[in-house]
C-alpha cells in the first residue's frame, strides 16, 4: 500500500511538472515570422530614459503574444510574431501607449505622465478593492460580514519562527497561538475563540491558495510528544506568504462546513506580477541565547536535603543502600560516583544559532505570470542535540489562454529534519537537566581514586534509563524526516457573461520516516534488557486528494443591487499508512536496522480511508453600497458516521448596514466608514477516529488468561457531527480618511453533540484497552458555550513628511463554560502531580479543583483540629486536642514541618472532600501591540503580546520543592522547615510521603504576562546607492526576540505546552521554555 501510494504521488508530481512546464513555453511556440523591434522609452517631459517599462506585443484580439521590459537606459529588444499586431508601453505613473508595428524596426516611445486625477483613481480602486480571501474566491473587504482578522507578510517580516503559526502570535484578536517549546520546529498550539471540543481537536482548518491541507502531525497525541514530529505546518516557509485571512465566525467559515468548527486559517501565497523578472534574495542569521536557568542545589546541599528526607521518614540507619551515598564515607565501595559537583543545566546547554536562506524569482506578462520560491533553514536548538532543518520549493503560475480560460497552477515541495530529546518517558531534556543528582559525574570514575575515565557514567536504570542526561542528550538519536508534497491545477473557465466555471484537483502527500535509538552508553543497562541498544521505527504516509468544482454567477439588477452566486461540489478523500516496530539488542551502535536486532518488543501496521462528499452554495447581495446580505448552506457526508448521520446541514446568514451612507454621515470628515454586522451559522467537526461507527472485534487474552477474539467496538449508527452555533454582532469603523480604524466583534458559540469517549461497565463486555482504566465507547453528550469580544484598533497617529507612525492593538476575551454534560462530571485519564483532569458541568474547560494550601506547621502541637470559628476541637475525654489526619481517620497524622490545608468541613481529615475550585488556565483577556516608527529610511518596530489572568499549575516547581525522592532540588527549599518551632512556607523534607505535595493551591500561579516579543530596527538605501550596486532594492535589519517579559510566573517561562486535552491545560511540565535570540537579516532585490 505504501509503495502504491508512493507512485500516485510520484506520477501525480511529474504529470503536473509536465503540465507546468507545456503551459509555460506554450507563449513562445507561436508559428512567426519573426521580426526583432528595438528601441528606446523616455518621458515626454524631460526626456530622460525610463528604465523597468513594460513592453509588449498585443495582437488583434488585445491579448499578449510577447513582451519585455526596458534596461537600465530606457532601450529594449523585443521578438514579434507579426508586424501587424500592435507594442504596448506600459509604466506606473505614466499614460500607457500602444503603437501600430508596421514595417517599423525601431521604434521609441515617449510616454506622459498621468494626470493627478488618474492617480487618486487608482489608489482609490486599490484601497477598495482590498480582498479577503475565502478559498473559493475573494471578497471585498469593504463587504465583508463574518468576522476576519487578516496578517500581511510586513506584519511578519523580520521574525525569526520557522513556523508560521509562532508567527502570528498576537496579530490577530481572538487567536490564542501558544509555542509548545523553545526548540526548534517544537510549533505552536493555535486555537480560535476558545476550546469548542472535548475530544474532536480544536485545531483550525488550514487553506493554501484555496485547498485544504494536513495540517496536523501524525500522532499528534501526549504520548506521541516522546518522540520527534514535524508538524506540516512547519513545512511552510513564510518567506512565501503574500498574506494570512484568519475567519473566525460560522458565517466566514460557512462554505468549509464540517471542517470548520474551529475556525479556518486561509493562506495567499506570492504570485507573478506582470513586469521584468526580480530576483529577491534574503538572508537571516539568529543566535539564540540559552534557556533561563532555575537555580538547584549544588552536590552538598543536595545530600542534606537527602539526608533529612531520609530521617524524617525514619530511615536512620548509615549502612543502608540509601544513605550510603549520601554519607560521604570513604570506605563505601562507590564513594568516588558520588563526590562530583555538576552542574547538569550548564552541561547541557548551547548557544543556539539559526540560519535562513531564500530566494524569490517572480516576473511575466499579461498572459503568463510566473513565481518561485526557495529556502533553506537550519536551526541548532538551545540544548545539545536539538535542531531542525528544512528545504522548500514552490512555483506558482497564471496563464492566461483567453480572456474566457485561465489556468493557475502551484506545486510545493518541502523535506525537513527534526532532532529532539530521545525521551524514554524520563521527561524532556530541559527538565532532566534540573532534577539529576549534582553529586553523579558526567563521565565514569575510577572506584579507586575518583580519576575521571573516558566514558559516560550511567547506573543503569537507577533513573528509569535516563541516568546520565548528558550521556542521553549525546549519544541518543530521536529523529523524523518529513517529505510533503502539494501540487494542485485550477481552471477557469468563462461560459458566458459574468457566468464562470472553476475546477480545482489538488493533491496533499505528507510522508514521516522517524528514527529512535537508545545505545547502551545513553542507559547503562546490559545486553539482557530489552532497552540495550534499543530501535524505534517509523513510518508514516498520509495522501489526500480533492476535486472541486463551482459555478459562479455575478449579476447587477439596476444600478444598485449586485449580487453574486455562488453554486459547488467537493470529493475529498484520504487515505493513511503507519508501520512501527521496536526492537532492541543490536549488534553495534552503526547498526541501527531492525535487521540486526536481537529481539522485538513489538511490531504494528494500519491503514485508514476517509471520504468526503460536499455540495455548497452561497449567496451575496450588496444594495447601493449600504446594506449587504448573504446565506450560505453545505452539506457535508462523511465515511466516519453511520448510515443514520451520514450527512451534516451546516446554514449560515448575515447582514450588514453601512451607516456612514446616512446623508447626515455621508460627507463628514470625521466619519469615513461606519458599518454594523450581524451573522449566524453553523458548523460541524468531525475529529473522531475512521471506522468509529463500525463494530469492530479484536484478539487478545479476554477470557481467563487465554486468548480469544471480542468486541472492541459496537455498532455506533447513532453518532452525529458536532455542531458548533455561533452569533456574531460586529463594527467597523474608519475615521478621518481611515487614519484611524477600529474592529468590535461580539460572539457566542455554543458546541452541541460532543463527541467524547465514554466510560463503560466491565459487564459491557467491551475490553479494556492497554494502559486505560475502562473500557469506552465513543457517543454524543453535553455542550459547551464560548462567548467573548474581540477589538482591534489600527491608526497612524503620525503622517509627516520625512516621520511616520503606525500603530494597532488588538484585545479579546473569551469565556468558556461546560453547560451540560452526563451526570454532571466527566474525568479524563490525564494527571500530574496528583492534579487530575475533569470536566465538570457550569465549569471552564482547564479549570483546577485541588486543597487550599494554607502554610507549614510550625510545631507538632500546631496540627491539631479547629472548627468553623477556629476553636480547637478536643476528643471525647475533653483535655486532649484531636490531630489532623492525612486521607482517612486511621490515617497518618500531620507533623510539625508538614503541609497546612484547609479542612472544610472540619472533619480533621484531608482528603477528595476538601477539594475546591482553586485556579483557570483560560486567560480573562489576551492580545498584541504593534507600533512601527519610520523616519526617512530609517524603521523602528516594537511588538508586544501578552495576556492576562490565568493560571497556571507549576508542575516544575513542584518537582523541584517536593524532597520526596532522589530528584535535585530548586534552590528555594534552603528554607524549608527543619527543626520545631521553625516558621517557613515551605515543608519539611520528607522522602516517599507526598503529604506535602498534595495538588493544592501552593503549586497554582498567576500565568499572566507581557512579552516585548520583538524589536526591528531596519534600514533601507538609498535609490541613487541602489543603482550603483546595479540593483532595485537593499535593506538591512537587525531584530531582538523575547527581549523582557513582565511576570510573576516563579517558573522559567509563563508561556507553556498546553497539550492535546483541552480539560487539562496549562501545567508547566518542564519544556524547553522560549529565549532570548537575535537576529540579522538582509534582503537584496535584482
Amino acid at each position: 500500500m505504501m509503495l502504491r501510494n508512493k507512485s500516485i504521488t510520484i506520477y501525480s508530481c511529474v504529470a503536473l511538472i509536465l503540465l507546468l512546464w507545456s503551459i509555460s513555453m506554450d507563449a513562445g511556440a507561436q508559428v512567426s515570422t519573426a521580426a526583432v523591434i528595438t528601441g528606446t522609452v523616455t518621458e515626454a517631459k524631460t526626456k530622460a530614459t525610463i528604465p523597468g517599462v513594460t513592453v509588449v506585443e498585443v495582437n488583434e484580439n488585445d491579448r499578449q503574444v510577447a513582451a519585455a521590459v526596458t534596461n537600465i537606459d530606457g532601450k529594449y529588444t523585443i521578438k514579434v510574431s507579426s508586424k501587424s499586431h500592435k507594442i504596448r508601453f506600459a509604466y506606473i505613473g505614466f499614460q500607457s501607449l500602444t503603437l501600430p508595428i508596421g514595417d517599423k524596426t525601431v521604434i521609441n516611445a515617449a510616454l506622459k505622465e498621468a494626470e493627478s486625477n488618474e492617480l487618486m483613481a487608482v489608489e482609490v480602486t486599490a484601497k477598495s478593492a482590498k480582498k479577503i480571501s475565502t478559498g473559493y474566491g475573494d471578497v471585498s473587504e469593504r463587504d465583508k460580514i463574518g468576522a476576519v482578522s487578516t496578517v500581511t507578510s510586513e506584519m511578519l517580516q523580520g521574525l525569526p519562527a520557522t513556523s508560521i503559526d509562532q508567527m502570528m502570535q498576537g496579530q490577530a484578536a481572538g487567536v490564542q497561538i501558544t509555542s509548545n517549546s523553545g526548540d526548534p520546529g517544537g510549533g505552536a498550539t493555535v486555537t480560535i475563540r476558545g476550546q469548542g471540543s472535548i475530544s474532536a481537536g480544536n485545531d483550525p482548518l488550514y487553506i493554501i491558495d484555496g485547498v485544504p491541507i494536513i495540517s496536523t502531525p501524525f500522532d499528534n497525541t501526549n504520548g506521541g510528544n516522546n518522540y520527534a514530529r514535524v508538524s506540516p505546518i512547519a513545512d511552510i516557509n513564510p518567506n512565501d506568504i503574500e498574506k494570512i485571512d484568519i475567519l473566525k465566525d460560522a458565517n466566514a467559515a460557512a462554505i468549509y462546513g464540517a471542517r470548520a468548527a474551529n475556525g479556518v486559517i486561509v493562506i495567499t501565497t506570492k504570485r507573478g506580477k506582470p513586469g521584468a523578472t526580480s530576483i529577491v534574495l534574503n538572508t537571516q542569521f539568529v543566535l539564540l541565547q540559552s534557556p533561563r536557568p532555575i537555580p538547584v542545589l549544588n552536590a552538598s546541599e543536595y545530600k542534606v536535603m537527602r539526608l533529612e528526607a531520609e530521617q524524617n521518614n525514619g530511615n536512620i540507619n548509615p549502612s543502608s543502600n540509601t544513605l550510603l551515598p549520601l554519607v560521604d564515607d570513604p570506605t563505601y565501595q562507590f564513594y568516588w560516583l558520588y563526590q562530583a559537583n555538576t552542574d547538569w543545566p550548564a552541561a547541557l546547554r548551547q548557544l543556539g544559532l539559526t540560519q535562513n536562506y531564500n530566494m524569490t524569482l517572480q516576473g511575466g506578462g499579461e498572459s503568463a505570470r510566473y513565481s518561485f520560491g526557495t529556502s533553506y533553514s537550519d536551526a541548532k536548538g538551545s540544548m545539545i542535540n536539538t535542531g531542525f532543518k528544512r528545504f522548500t520549493g514552490r512555483f506558482n503560475l497564471d496563464y492566461k489562454v483567453s480572456n474566457k480560460l485561465r489556468f493557475t497552477a502551484n506545486i510545493a515541495f518541502t523535506r525537513s529534519k527534526v532532532n529532539a530529546l530521545a525521551n524514554n518517558g524520563g521527561g524532556t531534556l530541559y527538565f532532566n537537566s534540573l532534577v539529576r543528582s549534582p553529586a553523579l559525574p558526567i563521565y565514569d570514575v575510577s572506584y579507586v581514586d575518583g580519576s575521571s575515565l573516558p566514558n559516560y557514567m550511567s547506573y543503569g536504570g537507577f533513573y528509569g534509563f535516563q541516568d546520565n542526561p548528558v550521556a542521553f542528550a549525546a549519544t541518543s538519536i530521536n529523529a523524523s524526516y518529513s517529505t510533503n508534497l502539494k501540487p494542485n491545477i485550477r481552471a477557469e473557465l468563462e461560459v458566458a457573461k459574468n457566468l464562470k466555471f472553476v475546477s480545482t484537483a489538488s493533491l496533499d502527500f505528507v510522508g514521516e520516516n522517524a528514527t529512535y535509538f537508545q545505545p547502551a552508553a545513553a542507559t547503562g543497562v546490559i545486553w539482557n534488557s530489552n532497552q540495550f541498544n534499543r530501535l524505534d521505527t517509523r513510518d508514516f504516509e498520509r495522501l489526500q486528494m480533492i476535486s472541486d468544482s463551482y459555478l459562479t454567477y455575478t449579476k447587477t439588477f439596476g444600478r444598485k443591487l449586485v449580487t453574486n452566486y455562488l453554486l459547488g461540489n467537493t470529493f475529498n478523500t484520504f487515505k493513511s499508512n503507519q508501520l512501527s516496530a521496536q526492537a532492541y539488542a543490536t549488534a553495534d551502535f552503526a547498526m541501527q536496522t531492525l535487521g540486526n536486532s536481537g529481539g522485538y518488543n513489538s511490531v504494528y501496521s494500519a491503514n485508514a480511508t476517509e471520504a468526503i462528499l460536499s455540495q455548497f452554495a452561497k449567496l451575496d447581495m450588496v444594495y447601493d453600497d449600504s446594506y449587504g446580505l448573504n446565506f450560505t448552506i453545505r452539506r457535508d457526508g462523511s465515511s466516519k458516521f453511520g448510515g443514520d448521520n451520514k450527512y451534516g446541514y451546516f446554514p449560515s446568514t448575515g447582514a450588514y448596514w453601512r451607516i456612514s451612507n446616512l446623508k447626515a454621515l455621508k460627507y463628514s470628515k470625521v466619519i469615513t466608514n461606519l458599518k454594523l454586522r450581524a451573522s449566524w451559522g453553523q458548523l460541524g467537526n468531525s475529529g473522531i477516529p475512521n471506522y468509529a461507527y463500525i463494530s469492530q472485534f479484536g484478539q487478545g487474552a479476554n477470557y481467563l488468561g487465554l486468548s480469544g477474539v471480542s468486541q472492541t467496538n459496537p455498532q455506533l449508527n447513532h453518532l452525529k457531527w458536532e455542531t458548533s452555533e455561533s452569533t456574531n454582532i460586529g463594527l467597523d469603523a474608519g475615521f478621518f480618511n481611515d487614519r484611524l480604524g477600529l474592529t468590535v466583534d461580539v460572539y457566542n458559540r455554543v458546541t452541541k453533540d460532543l463527541l467524547y469517549n465514554l466510560p463503560v461497565p466491565a459487564s459491557s463486555g467491551i475490553p479494556i484497552p492497554s494502559g486505560a482504566q475502562s473500557a469506552t465507547i465513543l457517543t454524543n453528550l453535553g455542550n459547551i458555550r464560548n462567548r467573548g469580544i474581540e477589538v482591534n484598533l489600527t491608526g497612524t497617529p503620525i503622517a509627516a513628511k520625512n516621520f511616520t507612525w503606525n500603530a494597532s492593538f488588538n484585545i479579546a476575551t473569551n469565556i468558556n463554560k461546560v453547560l451540560s454534560l452526563p451526570g454532571g462530571t466527566v474525568t479524563t485519564s490525564d494527571s500530574f502531580g496528583g492534579f487530575t483532569s475533569q470536566i465538570k458541568e457550569g465549569d471552564a474547560l482547564g479549570t483546577y479543583y485541588g486543597l487550599v494550601f494554607k502554610g507549614v506547621y510550625a510545631r507538632d502541637a500546631d496540627a491539631v483540629v479547629h472548627d468553623k470559628n477556629g476553636n480547637i476541637v478536643y476528643e471525647l475525654n475533653g483535655t486532649t486536642p484531636r490531630l489532623m489526619h492525612i486521607g482517612s481517620e486511621t490515617g497518618n497524622v500531620y507533623k510539625g514541618g508538614d503541609a497546612i490545608y484547609e479542612d472544610f468541613n472540619h472533619d480533621g481529615v484531608i482528603n477528595d472532600q476538601d477539594k475546591v475550585r482553586i485556579g483557570d488556565a483560560n486567560p480573562k483577556f489576551f492580545g498584541g501591540m504593534n507600533n512601527t516608527f519610520t523616519y526617512k529610511n530609517w524603521s523602528l518596530r516594537c511588538f508586544i503580546q501578552y495576556q492576562y489572568g490565568n493560571n497556571i499549575i507549576d508542575g516544575m516547581r513542584l518537582q523541584l520543592e517536593s524532597m520526596t525522592n532522589t530528584n535535585n532540588q530548586a534552590a528555594s527549599v534552603l528554607r524549608r522547615w527543619r527543626t520545631q518551632g521553625d516558621v517557613t512556607d515551605m515543608p519539611r523534607a520528607l522522602s516517599t510521603d507526598t503529604r506535602n505535595v498534595l495538588p493544592s493551591t501552593r503549586w497554582v500561579e498567576d500565568g499572566s504576562y507581557a512579552r516585548l516579543k520583538s524589536l526591528t530596527l531596519s534600514y533601507r538605501f538609498s535609490p541613487a546607492f541602489v543603482r550603483k550596486l546595479h540593483l532595485s532594492n537593499l535593506d538591512m535589519f537587525v531584530t531582538g526576540n523575547n527581549l523582557y517579559t513582565l511576570t510573576n510566573y516563579l517558573g522559567a517561562d509563563p508561556e507553556i505546552y498546553v497539550g492535546n486535552n483541552p480539560a487539562f491545560v496549562g501545567v508547566d511540565q518542564g519544556y524547553t521554555p522560549q529565549t532570548k535570540n537575535y537576529l540579522f537579516g538582509l534582503n537584496v532585490k535584482f
